[in-house]
């Protein structure tokens, strides 16, 4: 089998940006006035398909007043955050007292000079348009004295990023929305235990939201069910839950804590691993998260693409420094290196897969390749995306063109210029990449659209299968739309010229375009429901309205059926066409 020295020497570590180790804040900055609430905050993403890494540094958070005024900053210090790294968990990133009252919105700062992007080619240049995000919430929220509050950010990073990776500058300008609040599969963190019932099955722990243990978290209550994976400092599992809390040393010993944060901030813990019995941080000194490019199980060896340096940045950076800071690393594994899932269970190397997510620990880091001593999988199936280009298969299938970021992870299956993959769509149903993630219909993926798929890539090299377990349609995006007419009493609208700036399929194209709403949609800009939106645009004869919206076709051509809309109303009367490229929502 190939090495995996001569994929380096092709081109696939490439010379990047410095890396960031990913850590956390916590709430300080309780009001001290008036009684206090406290807030649960979450940040998630809809991860874009074309950047392997996007950096950032979150500054502040707070809750925004009907009259506008302010909370306090719900972070005692900046967070570094990691956002593609976020698509299938959430990070919490604040457990803050706040003072009751009425909020309108969550307001969310970026620190100027911190967002950084790569690619597989490398750094992706990024300009910063706008370094703040507020979201309101679905209607105005009333905390009370003492009440719990999950607040959970979702941000679209594929409309946060504009412009093409390929032609860069990108542009950054956040975008998300609040999600209803709900029990969430939140990222790892570490806590040391302070209290521990066993008869109520609950631990007390002071957590922190860095394998370094520098960013605290506060307290957090954890709750262990039948379900829950209890694991040694040696990845053994624990016989029984007795054995288990006899084993715990109170104010010493280090858990990390996986699980789902409920509405009530309580952590119901899905594996619970003691990283050290003396209020340290471990064996390993280096924690890296990324995917696998390559795999050689002969000499078992991975090529490891680097998203984020969890723990150990001192130590790992100058070493990747003096190999001219590369993409990915040569990883070694062996017998005693310890192989677990996310979700709890033990795995093993068999597990291993090309393009899959995973974090390696490393207690020595100092040249390649580097000997893995833990290796924790996302998940025993893989993601893959790419382009449909025959959907004659519906509703049993399709036939996706990989992109050329699962051609590096998986090109060695594949014939030179072959990317096309059949997918078994079996039973799974296809959700749309929108907030909330509606469930769309089979008919809706239509050749040209963008398909995320996840599940286990078999057979030939002429004939490679996906049986999907998971389907994520990328939505259909147009913007610089003008409104022509208007159906309020059928939810639709038709546009005079418009811009697809995302594909909606081969039977969506540039211009004038019959758009549905649907029942579900969500409303930004300057209209907050549909009844705003058609009275805006009833009354826009003195100024100019643009609207952007995000869907998919609906069959017929030129009509699509949109899931998201922004409307921006602007002054004056309408400009020419030159306008355009000079306004604030042109991203290219």
């Amino acid at each position: 089998m190939q090495q995996v020295s001569p994929l380096v020497s092709l081109g696939l570590v490439l010379a990047s940006s410095g890396l960031l180790a990913c850590s956390g804040g916590s709430g300080g900055g309780s009001s001290t006035q008036g009684a206090l609430a406290h807030s649960h905050v979450l940040v998630s993403t809809l991860a874009p398909e074309d950047l392997s890494s996007l950096d950032s540094r979150v500054s502040e958070v707070r809750l925004v007043r009907p009259d506008g005024t302010e909370s306090d900053n719900l972070l005692s210090q900046p967070l570094d955050l990691e956002m593609t790294g976020l698509e299938n968990t959430a990070q919490w990133i604040a457990n803050s007292d706040v003072e009751a009252g009425l909020y309108d919105s969550l307001r969310l700062r970026f620190e100027p000079g911190s967002v950084s992007a790569r690619s597989m080619a490398g750094t992706v240049p990024v300009e910063e348009d706008s370094l703040e995000l507020e979201a309101p919430f679905a209607s105005p929220l009333d905390l009370g004295a003492g009440e719990h509050q999950q607040m959970h950010v979702q941000i679209d990073l594929a409309s946060t990023i504009d412009g093409d990776v390929e032609t860069p500058p990108v542009v950054f300008s956040p975008e998300g929305a609040i999600l209803p609040p709900d029990s969430v599969g939140i990222d790892e963190f570490r806590g040391i235990v302070t209290r521990i019932s066993p008869q109520n099955r609950t631990l007390d722990v002071d957590a922190f939201l860095d394998k370094e243990m520098q960013m605290p978290l506060g307290p957090v209550k954890v709750r262990i069910d039948r379900n829950t994976v209890l694991v040694d400092d040696n990845d053994v599992i624990f016989p029984t839950p007795a054995a288990f809390y006899s084993s715990l040393r109170l104010d010493m010993t280090v858990l990390e804590i996986y699980g789902d944060l409920g509405s009530d901030g309580r952590v119901i813990a899905r594996r619970l691993e003691i990283e050290d019995q003396a209020g340290g941080t471990g064996d390993a000194t280096v924690v890296i998260q990324g995917r696998v490019l390559y795999l050689d199980r002969d000499t078992s060896r991975i090529l490891l693409l680097i998203r984020d340096i969890e723990m150990g940045a001192a130590i790992a950076e100058p070493v990747l420094a003096s190999l001219g800071n590369p993409l990915a690393v040569e990883v070694l594994y062996d017998d005693q290196t310890r192989f677990l899932f996310r979700s709890g269970g033990a795995a093993s190397a068999d597990n291993l897969r090309i393009g899959q997510a995973l974090e390696v620990g490393f207690e020595d880091f100092q040249s390649p390749p580097f000997l893995a001593s833990q290796a924790l999988l996302d998940s025993p199936e893989v993601d893959f995306q790419g382009t449909i280009v025959d959907n004659s298969g519906l509703p049993e299938s399709v036939v996706v063109s990989l992109g050329d970021d699962d051609l590096h992870f998986h090109g060695w299956q594949f014939r030179p210029n072959r990317r096309d993959v059949l997918v078994k769509l079996g039973d799974t149903p296809v959700t749309l990449e929108v907030h909330g993630r509606p469930t769309v219909g089979r008919q809706r993926l239509a050749v040209g659209m963008r398909l995320k798929v996840t599940g286990n890539l078999t057979g030939l090299p002429d004939t490679p299968t996906i049986d999907a377990t998971r389907l994520r349609l990328r939505p259909g995006r147009f913007d610089k739309a003008d409104v022509a007419t208007v159906d309020e009493a059928n939810a639709s609208f038709t546009t005079s010229r418009s811009r697809i700036k995302k594909s909606f399929g081969v039977d969506v194209g540039e211009g004038p375009l019959n758009v549905r709403i649907s029942p579900q949609a969500r409303f930004e800009g300057d209209a907050s429901n549909q009844a705003e939106f058609f009275r805006a645009v009833g009354a826009s004869h003195a100024r100019r309205i643009d609207v952007r919206g995000e869907g998919v076709g609906s069959g017929v051509p030129n009509e699509v059926i949109v899931y998201e809309l922004r409307l921006k109303v602007r002054g004056g009367g309408h400009d020419d066409d030159e306008d355009d490229d000079d306004d604030e929502e042109d991203d290219d």
